[in-house]
């Protein structure tokens, strides 16, 4: 399957905003294995070339939450939450929701809007 605009213009902004060569590779060569539509939001798995270099956070970790981006657009009232999951060094997926009413996979307009830098532990 192929990335969507939205998905790639997530990822993209991801790459940007996270300084990590691994994290830039890996996005140039994933490939969407599946993609849930949910109540409020979806999730967007991948597969990656597992010869690329893993991502490890600042501190260390190789299984994270990257979740510091807001999907803001007219169809969202509160916006919707971004979050890119690492597991094991590798890029999982996406999941997207919205905390009141909207869906974002109903977004024609969008802007990805940066908020405060929160890496999350899931050990």
């Amino acid at each position: 399957m192929k990335l969507s605009q939205l998905e790639t213009d997530i990822l993209d902004w991801f790459a940007r905003s996270y300084p990590s060569m691994a994290l830039q590779e890996q996005i140039l060569s994933c490939e969407v294995t599946e993609r849930e539509d949910t109540t409020i939001g979806f999730f967007t798995s991948f597969k990656v070339n597992e010869n690329v270099g893993q991502i490890v956070s600042p501190e260390g970790y190789t299984s994270f939450n990257l979740n510091e981006l807001k999907l803001i657009a007219p169809e969202l009232t509160d916006g919707a939450d971004v979050i890119l999951h690492i597991e094991n060094g590798y890029l999982d997926c996406i999941e997207a929701y919205s905390i009141t009413d909207g869906h974002p996979l109903t977004v024609s307009r969008y802007e990805l809007k940066e908020l405060e830098v929160n890496i999350i532990n899931d050990l």
